[in-house]
């Protein structure tokens, strides 16, 4: 009977929290098609994304899946505007790790 305190985007972004753990699985025959290099950034403090849901996508991607996948400690959900020195980093080495396969 409180919901009409909470706005309509807080009620949208909690129902998407709380899904995408269910969203990931549903991709999972889909996982397998992926042939594009990747990059996993995540803070293990993140409270917006869980971090399970970084190990989750790091463990559906293909074997030899060209793959940077960085877990933050201590960094929350905007890792990418504090520490955006490792999104340069992250696609530095990726283009090099391509450049390899």
């Amino acid at each position: 009977w409180l919901r009409w305190l909470v706005p309509p985007s807080f009620r949208v972004a909690t129902r998407e929290k709380l899904s995408h753990h269910a969203e990931l699985a549903k991709m999972l025959p889909y996982w397998g098609c992926i042939q594009a290099a990747c990059i996993i950034l995540q803070g293990d403090a993140d409270g917006l994304i869980y971090p399970e849901n970084a190990t989750f996508a790091r463990n559906h991607l293909p074997p030899g899946t060209v793959l940077d996948f960085r877990m933050v400690p201590g960094r929350g959900h905007d890792l990418l505007w504090t520490r955006n020195s490792l999104l340069v980093e992250s696609l530095l080495k990726l283009v090099k790790m391509s450049c390899k396969s």
